[in-house]
């Protein structure tokens, strides 16, 4: 028989003897046979009901015979419904009425019997008048936790102390994979979990025995399908009013979801720690003024350990020329204001190393405060070639204009020698019998002139042609300056007997310098060449050497010409401006010596400057190591 049919049938046999309805009492207990009822603790509440109601039915009986003045029979042992009447001799009657009122369930009627009588048959009124207070209360109460439990989204469940399930919520209903409520009555509450669970469980029962609450654990449950789903299970006792353990009450969540949220949680959070140690980038995140994460990527780029770095500002580690850069972007992308999404600074390694790195991010949530997530990529070695393409396109740009300018010098200082020779050979072809000696020798001179020119001028563009191809080779040696200075000035005293030029030397005999021989040498000519050339006739050249220190020696080069302003003086040794003067007597000029003299120089370690003011002459000076007898003299 239904276990909750039976409790509905003892609840109405209670309400029965209550009522003093003895014929509906005897029809449940007829009907109620002990041996249907499957629960033990069920079968001791029938076996208290039917003693309290087979003494009611005797105590009734007695005072049924009491009202038909039976006053000698005895009354029946051990049944406290008749003890009150003992006394019962004189008022009987009025007893019988009050009894019939007592049985309509009005218990406020006035007892005035002498004795113990009165104070006995008043208690039991109380004592049946609470108890119906307490059964309504408690079909009220009944009624509103059924609402309850029907409204909690968690599954409730009640079981007895031996586990079985006496009572399901229609969460739980659902969660177990049940259709109703009868599907789960009666089973065990440990069928719906798994067996490798069962001793945890267990555990925290005979913890909430002991007087522990069950914490919220979580179980891996099973329903009556046989598909799994994962609970967390909190649980109470439930005692009666003598303080016995009648039962169980059990708390079950479905976790599944929030099981499978966490699960896919902590997979992403893996994937992502992955792509970030694993990264190939630098990865950052700012906030307030220091790096809250680094990593590993980024110890490599810096050389810093991740606890320097979360150890100091991070506007440290950036360049100082670079930190008004970080800082103003920084602080846009903090706001959310336009920035650029990747711009370039300098940092310093731990190794005081410059690099340069590119940078891109986002503002995020960090801890509950704004900050920025940055990739970081070294982009030193790509700076480094873009610095050298551009230095290299600098180079091609200025090699174009010089020979753009090469070019130029080559059209208009090779016309004019190159037309004298055309003209004077064919005046020499057309009318040379015609012509006297005087003529013909007037004519080889100006030839001359123009042969010595062209020289000159094709000499220094080899040289400036082969400098510039890399195929001048250096090859420094220790000699004594003044026998070589005296050499290359061979072929410049010519032109300086022609114009009546004196050439003087100021030049120690024992000075020794460690240079390339031959850049020297084409260094000395053609400022000699060029001081010549832009003298005047009569005038004075002055080559004058002297140590500076124990490292260099100055040579100088003095004229008393023409001089040179002080905006031609800032073009001399550059193709780009047009330097080219005419000398005194009309002497052709290229500048294209100047420019070898400076790079020559340059090559050997020195540098060449020139002091000038117009009509008082100019002084080209130049630097070249000394030497102190580390080679071999020549």
């Amino acid at each position: 028989m239904n276990e909750n049919r039976i409790v509905s049938q003892i609840t109405n046999v209670i309400e029965g003897i209550t009522e003093g309805n003895h014929h509906a009492v005897k029809s449940i207990l007829d009907d109620l046979k002990k041996e249907d009822i499957p629960s033990d603790d069920l079968k001791k509440l029938y076996e208290a009901v039917a003693v309290l109601a087979r003494k009611q039915e005797e105590a009734g009986e007695f005072i049924l015979s009491l009202s038909h003045g039976e006053l000698d029979l005895d009354p029946p042992h051990h049944n406290h419904f008749i003890a009150p009447f003992k006394e019962l001799h004189s008022n009987l009657r009025h007893l019988v009425w009050q009894v019939g009122q007592f049985a309509a369930g009005d218990y406020n009627q006035k007892v005035e019997f002498s004795g113990v009588f009165t104070e006995s048959f008043q208690r039991l009124a109380q004592s049946l008048k609470d108890k119906e207070t307490i059964q309504k209360a408690l079909h009220e109460s009944e009624a509103l936790y059924r609402v309850t439990l029907d409204a909690s989204p968690d599954g409730i469940i009640l079981s007895d102390i031996h586990g079985h399930i006496t009572m399901a919520s229609p969460s739980a209903i659902q969660l177990l994979g049940g259709e109703n409520e009868q599907d789960l009555l009666g089973e065990k509450f440990l069928r719906f979990i798994i067996p490798d669970d069962w001793d945890r469980l267990k555990a925290d029962i005979e913890k909430l025995i002991q007087g522990s609450k069950i914490q919220a654990n979580e179980y891996r449950g099973k329903r009556l399908d046989g598909s799994l789903f994962h609970t967390e299970i909190t649980g109470d006792l439930i005692k009666d009013e003598f303080d016995n353990t009648r039962g169980i009450f059990f708390d079950w969540r479905d976790i599944s979801d929030r099981n499978r949220a966490e699960l896919k949680l902590q997979e992403s959070e893996q994937r992502y720690r992955l792509l970030v140690e694993t990264a190939n980038e630098g990865v950052l995140v700012a906030q307030g003024n220091s790096l809250r994460f680094v990593n590993p990527m980024m110890l490599e780029i810096t050389g810093y350990t991740e606890d320097e770095l979360h150890s100091k500002p991070f506007l440290d580690f950036i360049h100082p020329d670079d930190r008004e850069l970080v800082q103003s972007n920084y602080v846009k992308r903090l706001s959310y204001d336009p920035v650029e999404p990747r711009y370039q600074f300098r940092i310093f390694t731990r190794d005081k190393e410059i690099k340069w790195v590119e940078v891109s991010g986002a503002a995020i949530d960090w801890d509950g405060s704004l900050a920025t997530f940055n990739f970081m990529t070294d982009i030193t070695e790509r700076k480094k070639t873009e610095q050298e393409l551009e230095r290299k396109n600098a180079e091609l740009l200025n090699l174009n204009a010089e020979k753009d300018k090469l070019f130029s010098i080559l059209a208009h200082d090779l016309r004019s020698p190159f037309s004298s020779f055309m003209k004077y050979t064919e005046i020499m072809a057309e009318d040379l019998y015609e012509m006297c000696i005087q003529e013909i020798q007037d004519m080889a001179v100006e030839m001359k002139e123009s042969a010595i020119s062209l020289n000159s001028l094709l000499e220094n563009l080899l040289e400036w042609s082969r400098m510039e191809s890399g195929l001048i080779s250096f090859a420094p040696s220790s000699f004594l300056l003044k026998p070589k200075i005296v050499e290359s000035m061979a072929l410049v005293i010519e032109a300086a007997n022609k114009k009546e030029i004196q050439i003087q030397y100021d030049i120690p005999d024992d000075l020794l310098v460690d240079a390339d021989e031959n850049m020297l040498k084409l260094i000395v000519r053609n400022l000699g060449y060029n001081a010549v050339k832009f003298t005047f006739r009569n005038g004075t050249i002055t080559l004058k050497a002297k140590p500076v220190n124990s490292h260099s020696v100055e040579i100088s080069v003095k004229d008393s010409g023409i001089g040179i302003g002080s905006e031609g003086i800032g073009n001399l040794f550059s193709l780009n401006k047009r330097t080219s003067r005419t000398g005194t007597e009309g002497e052709l000029s290229t500048g294209l010596g100047l420019i070898l003299c400076k790079e020559f120089v340059e090559k050997n370690g020195g540098k060449i400057w020139v002091e000038s003011e117009v009509g008082k002459g100019s002084t080209f000076q130049f630097t070249i190591p000394r030497s102190m007898g580390q080679r071999k003299i020549r």
